[in-house]
C-alpha cells in the first residue's frame, strides 16, 4: 500500500525495461503487452503512464470504483461525474479494472467502507 501513491501521478512514466520487469510479477499476465501511451519518445522507445501500471494491480476487470480523494478543492465539490477531469487529479475513477484518471492516496485506497480495498474484498472475496 505505501507505493501505491507515486504511479497514478500525472507525471510519472515507465519506459520499457521497468515495464517488463513488472509484467513478469503479475500473476495473470497472458503474455500481452499493453499498448504505450507514448510509442516512441525521444531517445528512450515507448513509454507506459503511471495509471497503466497500476491499472494492472488492480485484481480483477470487474472492479468499478469512483471516489474523490484529499487533493479536492472547493469548486471540486458536487456532481463527481461532472468532476473527473480536474485540474488537480482530484476524482479517482477506475472502470472495469482499468484507472482512468484520479491519484491514488489514503482515502482511496484504505481498508473502511468505500475504499478499494474494501470493494475488492466485497466483490472478489480473500483469495
Amino acid at each position: 500500500l505505501l507505493g501505491c501513491r507515486t504511479p497514478p501521478r500525472r507525471n510519472t512514466f515507465v519506459m520499457k525495461d521497468m515495464m517488463m520487469n513488472l509484467l513478469m510479477h503479475v500473476p495473470d499476465f497472458d503474455g500481452r503487452i499493453p499498448i504505450p501511451a507514448i510509442l516512441k519518445a525521444p531517445n528512450s522507445g515507448p513509454m507506459w503512464t503511471g495509471k497503466q501500471v497500476f491499472s494492472l494491480a488492480v485484481p480483477s476487470p470487474r472492479i468499478n470504483f469512483t471516489k474523490m480523494n484529499q487533493e479536492k478543492s472547493e469548486e471540486d465539490d458536487g456532481d463527481i461525474f461532472k468532476k473527473t477531469m480536474t485540474v488537480n487529479d482530484a476524482c479517482v475513477v477506475i472502470e472495469d479494472g482499468e484507472l482512468l484518471s484520479g491519484s491514488i492516496d489514503s482515502t482511496a485506497i484504505k481498508t473502511s467502507q468505500c475504499g478499494l480495498v474494501h470493494i475488492c474484498w466485497n466483490d472478489l472475496g480473500p483469495a
